[in-house]
C-alpha cells in the first residue's frame, strides 16, 4: 500500500512539472500554395483547437508533452490527420491541403481511440447536431434513419429508439459524457432518452462494441460527442428555433460558451412542445403529444498535464402514450388539435447525470479516468379517466434507477505509431419501485470488466485488436404474494464471458480502403427478461420473464470496401452476425384466469442476422451533390423462421444544389430527398407483412446577413404528398395507426458573440 501511494504521489508530481508546449505553423492550398484563412486545427484527445488567421498561420499553446493526433480541415478540401510528437518541446508544422469536391478525412473518437472516418476498421456513421436541426424532422431518432444501416422502433413520433442492423434496446448503447447512458429500455415502449441538446456530433458504431464500451453492447453504440469549445479569448453562442406544422409544435435550443487560456465552459438549454400528430388522412392520432426540457453544463480546465471536464445533464420528458382502449374515447376525439394537456396515459422521465472526465499525460503514457452518476426516474400514469387502485398521488408505475459508472484506462506508446490500452470499466446499479403497479422487482446490478487494446498504424495498414473479460451480477428481492400477479421470487444470477475483436484497414492506394473486422460480444439478460410478471397496461399482454435464460453471445464478421476520388465516393459493407441464445418476446396460446389477457413469455433461440449497406456520393461540381444508399438485413432463427422486428430494406436518395451568393443571401441550397422502404414480407410468425412505400421531402436554406448578424434560415417539407403509410417497426401497427403525414418546418439560427 505504501509503495502504491508513493507511486501515485510521484505521478502527480510529474504532472505538476510538465512543461508547456506550443504547436504552430501554416495551412496552405496544395495546388497553388495560397494560404488558407479559417482552416480548422483540432486535437480531439485534448479537446483543443483553433483556426488560421489571414496569413494561414495557427498557434495552440499550453499543450501537454506527449504523442497526439491533429486534425486539419477546410471546406472544399480533403481533411488530414497528422501524428505529432510533442514530447520534446515546441513543434512547427506546416501543412498543405488538397482541394476535393468530396469531403473526407473526418475523425471519429471511438472508445479510447481516435480514427479517421474512412480508416476505422469497423463500420461507422457520423452526423452533426447542425444537420439534425436543419433536416426537417422533429426527433433525433428520425433524423438518424437517413444514415445507412439505421432505422427506428417507434411508438408515435416522440418515443423511439435506434435500430442498428436489426438490433435495438439494451443491445445498443448510448454514450453520453463519455459513459454509458441508461434510460430503462427494458420495454419496447421506452425510448432512447437522448436528444441533440448539448451535442456537437453523433457517431454510430454498427456492430459489436463491447470491447470499447462494455457488456451488452453487441449491436452497436451511439456516441454523443460534446460541441467544440469557443476559441481562446472569445464568448460565442447561438439560438435555434424550429417550428412544425403537423404537430403545431416547436423545438427551441440556445447555448453560450467561452474559453480562456486554461478555463473553458459551455451551457446549453433546450425545450420542446408538440401536440398530437396528424397522419396522411389528416386524422389526429390521440395522445401522441409530448414536451421536454433539457439542460447541460460543461466546465473544462486544461493545463500542461492534460485536462479535467465536469459535466451536468438534466432532462425532463413527458410523452403521451397511445393505448387501444383510448382510441375510440369520445372525449379524445373532441379535443382541439392544439391541445397539450396530459390527461391520458403518459410517461414522465426525469434524468440527472453528472460526470467527471480526466486525461493525465506524462512521457509516453496517458491516463484516462472517467466517473459518473446517473439518476433516472420513470413514472407512468394511466390517465385521469382510469379507476386505479391506490391512494394519494402515487404514480401507477414509478421506477428509480441509480447508476454509478467508472472507466479507468492507461494508454502507452509501446513503439512508433502504436498505442496499447489497459483498462477497467464497470457499473453499480440500484433499481427501486415506488408505484402502485410493479412490472420488474427491486434489484441490484453490478458490472465489472478488464480489457486490453492495441492500435498500430503502418503506411498502408491500420491494425486494431484486443480482449476483454466481463462479469455481471443481478440480485433481485422477493416481492408480492406467491402465485399472484406482481409476485417476484428472489434471484441471484452471475454472468461472465471472455470476448475480443481483431480488425484492420488496408489502403492499397490513396483512393481505396478495404476493411475487415471480427468481433465477439455478450449480453446478460436484462431485468425484465428474467423477472417480469404482470400486465403491460394499455394492451392485453401479460409478460412473464424466465430466470433460467442464458446470456446472449454473438460473433460478427464485417467486410467493407471504399473508393474515393475527387468527385465520387462509393462504399459497400457486408456483415454476418451470429447470436447464440437470442432473447425475444413470444405470445403463447394461454389466457390469464379472467380470460382477458394473453401470456407472453421471454424465450431464446440461436439467431443469425445477415445484411449490408451500399452508398454512393457524387459531386461533379461544387454546385451539385448527389448521394444514395441501400440497406438490408435478414434475421432468422435456428429453424429458418424469421425474427420479429426486423426492418424493411430501405433506399435513401438525395440531390442537393448549392446556389451562387446573391446580395445578402449566402450559402443558399436546395435539396430533394427520397425515402423508400420496400415491402417487408420476411415477418415472424406473430407478425403481419407491411406494404412498401416512398416518401418525398424537400428543403431550401440560406444565410441572410441581417446587419452584422448572419441568420441561417431553412424551410423543409417532409412527406410532401401526404402519403398514408405504416412503418414495419411501428409499435402502433397492430392498432392500425398510420405514421405522420405532411409536415412543414421552419428553422431559424441566430449566432452571437461577445469578443
Amino acid at each position: 500500500m505504501k509503495i502504491f501511494f508513493s507511486l501515485f504521489l510521484l505521478l502527480i508530481f510529474n504532472f505538476m512539472l510538465s512543461a508547456q508546449v506550443k504547436l504552430s505553423g501554416t495551412v496552405s492550398d496544395k495546388s497553388n500554395g495560397n494560404q488558407l484563412e479559417s482552416a480548422n486545427i483540432y486535437l480531439p484527445e485534448l479537446q483543443q483547437g483553433t483556426i488560421t488567421n489571414k496569413e494561414g498561420y495557427y498557434e495552440i499553446s499550453n499543450l501537454p508533452e506527449g504523442f497526439f493526433q491533429v486534425h486539419f480541415s477546410y471546406v472544399g478540401y480533403k481533411s488530414r490527420v497528422v501524428n505529432v510528437d510533442l514530447k520534446n518541446g515546441n513543434v512547427s508544422l506546416n501543412l498543405e491541403l488538397e482541394p476535393s469536391n468530396i469531403e473526407m478525412g473526418d475523425v471519429v473518437v471511438i472508445g479510447n481511440s481516435v480514427d479517421e472516418f474512412e480508416k476505422a476498421p469497423f463500420k461507422v456513421e457520423k452526423t452533426s447536431a447542425d444537420i439534425v436541426k436543419s433536416d426537417g424532422f422533429i426527433s433525433l431518432q428520425r433524423s438518424l434513419t437517413l444514415l445507412p444501416g439505421i432505422t427506428e422502433l417507434s411508438n408515435g413520433f416522440s418515443i423511439s429508439k435506434p435500430v442498428i442492423r436489426g438490433l435495438f434496446g439494451y443491445r445498443i448503447a448510448a454514450i453520453v459524457n463519455g459513459l454509458r447512458f441508461d434510460n430503462q429500455e427494458w420495454q419496447n415502449e421506452h425510448g432512447f432518452g437522448v436528444n441533440e441538446v448539448g451535442t456537437g456530433s453523433i457517431e454510430i458504431i454498427e456492430g459489436p462494441a463491447a470491447l470499447l464500451y462494455g457488456s451488452n453492447v453487441i449491436g452497436g453504440a451511439v456516441n454523443f460527442v460534446d460541441p467544440a469549445f469557443a476559441d481562446v479569448g472569445t464568448t460565442t453562442g447561438e439560438v435555434n428555433l424550429e417550428t412544425f406544422s403537423n404537430t403545431l409544435g416547436a423545438n427551441l435550443t440556445a447555448n453560450v460558451k467561452s474559453s480562456g487560456k486554461k478555463l473553458r465552459w459551455q451551457f446549453h438549454l433546450g425545450g420542446q412542445s408538440h401536440a398530437d400528430y396528424l397522419d396522411g388522412n389528416h386524422e389526429r392520432i390521440p395522445n401522441t403529444r409530448f414536451a421536454a426540457l433539457d439542460a447541460k453544463g460543461i466546465l473544462n480546465y486544461n493545463d500542461t498535464w492534460g485536462f479535467s471536464t465536469l459535466e451536468y445533464l438534466f432532462s425532463y420528458h413527458v410523452h403521451g402514450v397511445v393505448e387501444e382502449a383510448d382510441l375510440n374515447n369520445p372525449k379524445d376525439k373532441e379535443e382541439e388539435h392544439f391541445e397539450r394537456e396530459f390527461e391520458g396515459p403518459h410517461h414522465i422521465i426525469g434524468t440527472h447525470v453528472i460526470s467527471l472526465r480526466n486525461l493525465f499525460v506524462t512521457g509516453n503514457s496517458k491516463f484516462k479516468v472517467n466517473l459518473g452518476f446517473q439518476n433516472n426516474h420513470r413514472e407512468e400514469e394511466e390517465g385521469a379517466d382510469e379507476n386505479n387502485v391506490g391512494e394519494g398521488d402515487m404514480a401507477d408505475l414509478d421506477v428509480m434507477l441509480n447508476t454509478f459508472s467508472y472507466d479507468a484506462e492507461w494508454l502507452y506508446s509501446v513503439f512508433e505509431n502504436a498505442e496499447l490500452t489497459i483498462g477497467t470499466q464497470g457499473q453499480i446499479q440500484r433499481n427501486e419501485n415506488e408505484g402502485k403497479r410493479i412490472l420488474i422487482p427491486d434489484a441490484d446490478m453490478n458490472e465489472f470488466s478488464f480489457f486490453t487494446y492495441l492500435k498500430k498504424n503502418y503506411d498502408k495498414f491500420l491494425f486494431e485488436g484486443g480482449a476483454r473479460y466481463d462479469l455481471n451480477k443481478i440480485e433481485t428481492q422477493e416481492m408480492g404474494t406467491p402465485g399472484e400477479e406482481a409476485y417476484f421470487q428472489k434471484l441471484d444470477r452471475d454472468y461472465n464471458a471472455f470476448n475480443g475483436a481483431i480488425g484492420g484497414s488496408y489502403f492499397p492506394t490513396s483512393n481505396w480502403s478495404i476493411k475487415i473486422n471480427f468481433a465477439t460480444g455478450f449480453r446478460a439478460p436484462d431485468l425484465s427478461e428474467i423477472a417480469s410478471n404482470g400486465v403491460h397496461e394499455g394492451t392485453t399482454r401479460y409478460e412473464r420473464g424466465d430466470p433460467n435464460l442464458e446470456s446472449e453471445q454473438n460473433y460478427q464478421a464485417d467486410l467493407g470496401v471504399t473508393y474515393v476520388a475527387n468527385s465520387v465516393k462509393i462504399s459497400v459493407s457486408a456483415f454476418n452476425n451470429q447470436i447464440k441464445n437470442f432473447i425475444y418476446l413470444m405470445p403463447t396460446n394461454q389466457k390469464t384466469p379472467d380470460g382477458i389477457n394473453t401470456y407472453y413469455d421471454f424465450v431464446q433461440d440461436d439467431a443469425n442476422l445477415t445484411g449490408g449497406e451500399a452508398a454512393i456520393e457524387v459531386k461533379p461540381t461544387k454546385c451539385v451533390n448527389l448521394n444514395a444508399s441501400y440497406s438490408t438485413v435478414i434475421g432468422k432463427k435456428t429453424y429458418d423462421t424469421y425474427l420479429p422486428f426486423m426492418p424493411a430494406d430501405k433506399i435513401i436518395a438525395e440531390v442537393k444544389f448549392f446556389l451562387s451568393d446573391f446580395s445578402s443571401f449566402k450559402g443558399t441550397f436546395l435539396n430533394v430527398r427520397l425515402r423508400s422502404y420496400l415491402k417487408q414480407n420476411r415477418n415472424a410468425d406473430n407478425e403481419t407483412p407491411t406494404l412498401g412505400y416512398s416518401l418525398y421531402d424537400a428543403g431550401i436554406g440560406s444565410t441572410i446577413n441581417w446587419g452584422s448578424v448572419p441568420l441561417k434560415i431553412t424551410v423543409n417539407v417532409t412527406n410532401i404528398f401526404d402519403k398514408v403509410y405504416i412503418n414495419h417497426l411501428s409499435l402502433l401497427k397492430p392498432l392500425g395507426i398510420y405514421d405522420m403525414g405532411r409536415n412543414i418546418s421552419l428553422s431559424v439560427n441566430v449566432p452571437f458573440s461577445f469578443n
